[in-house]
Formats: C-alpha cells, structure tokens, sequence
C-alpha cells in the first residue's frame, strides 16, 4: 500500500465495463497495481484473510498487465494468507527474500525461505536491507543493526546473498517524493546494490528457466478447462 506514495502515483486505474483494471505507469516506465489505488491512504485497510486472498487474485488474473518482461509481488514479512495465496494460484519463477542482518528479523527470513521451498518455489538469493550505514564524515561503514545476518542465513539455506542494501537517507527522502533513488542518484551506494540485486535476479530466472525446460509447471486449471488437444 505504500506504493502510490514511494513512485510518485495520484491517480487511480482505468477500470473497464468487464471489471478488469489497467495498471498505472509510473516512473521509469514500470506499470503498478496497489492496495492504495483502491482505499483511502488515512484509513486502514482491516480485512480478513478471504478477501485478501480474493484481491490479490483479482490483482494477477484481472489487470490487463499486457506484455511484460517481469511481475514483480511485493510480499508482506512474514507466511500468511497472501504468500500462501500466490504460491498455490500463480506459477512463481521464483522469490528473493529479504531481511536486515539481526537475528529478530532473520526468524521471519527462515520461515519465508522454509515456505518457498516447500511449495517449490526457487529461491533466487537472499538481499540483506539496512546493511551498514556510510558516514558521510569518514566514509567509514558502521553496523547498526549487527553484521553478517544475510551471509549467515544465505549461506545455511545454500541460497547466494545479492545484495547489500546501506541505510542512506537520500534513499528514504526518494521514497518520500516519489522518486526511486536508481534514477535520481542511480551512482549511489544503494541504487549500485539494488541495480546488483535485479542483475542477479533475472540471470538467476533465466539458469531457473533453462533447467525446468520441458518439465510440467505449476498450473491451476481444472480437467475441464483444459484445451480439447491436451487432455
């Protein structure tokens, strides 16, 4: 839901007479569809796990997305109903897991990359956010929150770390106006970790790709619907 807010988005989707939504194309060309566009952004959005699970669908199965090269879900933390949701409606290439590097955040980390691997979803690699912070009077890096959580957790799940994400605050104050730091300070530290983490994520789901070739995919049709040459 913080979207609309972190890409600069004012204005909500067209909806057409068949109930389907075009998504929003915001900065840098990427197209959007968020909870946001849809509720008001001073209000909570309190629902319960079925309708969550209703709009989620209605996000992958109901927007007109046209061609793209990627979809990317921006997942709650944690292994509920939306995670669940996805991995037993939607094929998933696979997931990049996110954490910062204390061990109170590398439990939730566990889960998630327990979850993926029991639904057999791939993990593409581990990205570790708030990984050091750079004083801008020395230039010398400080943990703030511990050291080595994403290595660690990487590491023992067999998974490669991506990515190393600093705290800036040009990085918060992007997010603020809207702006993604890659294309306003694209030789940050930041944007470099992020550019790192997309690079890595996609020659991942091409290796991904290109072993699973000719292997049956995930798919939620029923017997029924199955074209008439298949079955």
């Amino acid at each position: 839901p913080s979207m609309g807010l972190m890409f600069g988005i004012d204005r909500a989707p067209e909806v057409f007479d068949d109930n389907t939504i075009a998504p929003v194309e915001a900065k840098g060309g990427i197209s959007i569809v968020s909870m946001c566009m849809f509720a008001d952004s001073d209000k909570a959005t309190i629902w319960r796990g079925p309708m969550v699970s209703q709009m989620i669908q209605h996000f992958i199965h109901h927007v007109r997305w046209g061609k793209l090269d990627y979809l990317l879900v921006d997942f709650p933390p944690g292994t509920g109903d939306i995670q669940l949701t996805l991995t037993q409606n939607c094929p998933m290439a696979g997931a990049v897991v996110v954490t910062t590097p204390q061990e109170v955040a590398l439990a939730d980390c566990r889960k998630g990359l327990a979850m993926f691997d029991s639904v057999g979803v791939p993990v593409v690699g581990v990205v570790e956010n708030m990984s050091y912070f750079i004083c801008d009077q020395c230039g010398k890096h400080h943990n703030i929150f511990r050291e080595g959580g994403g290595e660690r957790i990487a590491k023992s799940w067999g998974v490669p770390l991506i990515a190393k994400v600093p705290l800036e605050p040009a990085v918060a104050g992007c997010g603020d106006e809207g702006t993604p730091a890659v294309l306003r300070y694209p030789n940050s530290e930041s944007a470099k970790a992020f550019m790192q983490a997309a690079d890595a994520t996609v020659r991942a789901l091409s290796v991904f790709e290109s072993e699973g070739d000719g292997v049956l995919k995930t798919f939620n049709f029923e017997f029924a619907e199955l074209p008439e040459e298949d079955v």
